[in-house]
């Protein structure tokens, strides 16, 4: 098989699905300190709204509670390494807008400006 036939037969192995080797190539991107305490965070959330959170004592509620605001805290704290981390503190801290971002005097603005500067 020459170069031609090759190319010409490449959309239909790929429309095939012989090429898997193709979806391998997905850029696996390495996870921050940020995205991997924010995975933490979103388990929380979704444990607190969902069947759990509705079931359980309210004294363990609102533990759970302060214990996932201290982890947006710690959050907050750690340093960006890009705009999918800035998103996920803004998330994080609004608990997924239904609050507002912090003021413009903290520290997540400058970190902000500074990814974009």
């Amino acid at each position: 098989m020459n170069r031609r036939a090759l190319l010409k037969a490449l959309p239909a192995a790929v429309v095939a699905g012989a090429a898997p080797a193709a979806a391998l190539c997905v850029v696996d991107l390495a996870e921050t300190p940020v995205m991997r305490m924010f995975r933490q965070w979103v388990a929380e959330e979704t444990r607190l709204n969902g069947e759990e959170g509705r079931t359980m004592p309210e004294s363990q509620f609102n533990a759970d509670l302060f214990a996932q605001n201290e982890l947006s805290n710690r959050i907050m704290e750690a340093p960006a390494e890009d705009a999918r981390d800035m998103i996920a503190k803004a998330l994080a801290w609004t608990s997924y807008g239904t609050f507002e971002l912090p003021n413009d005097d903290h520290a997540f603005w400058a970190e902000a400006r500074a990814l974009v500067a």
